[in-house]
């Protein structure tokens, strides 16, 4: 299955988003850091999916990037789930 793909579809499921270490375990960490932002690239690119920059809660530490499906493509599987 290509990254895109196993990425659209872990998006869909997780309505709080992914971090990128998330994503990185759905391969088992057997795809490349430049595996994966390529193909979050073209799933944005595409318009459908996005990042959000969360900020460091009150113990400091980085900024979190998180992953969303945008609601469009969110939709289409809830339709896609009550056809079947």
């Amino acid at each position: 299955m290509p990254p895109d793909t196993a990425i659209m579809i872990a998006l869909k499921g997780s309505p709080g988003g992914l971090r990128r270490s998330q994503i990185s375990g759905l391969f088992h960490r057997n795809r490349t850091a430049v595996e994966i932002r390529d193909a979050l690239e073209r799933l944005a690119a595409a318009g459908k999916a996005y990042a959000e920059r969360r900020l460091p809660g009150p113990k400091g530490g980085r900024p979190v990037e998180v992953w969303r499906a945008v609601q469009s493509e969110l939709r289409k599987n809830l339709e896609f789930e009550s056809v079947g």
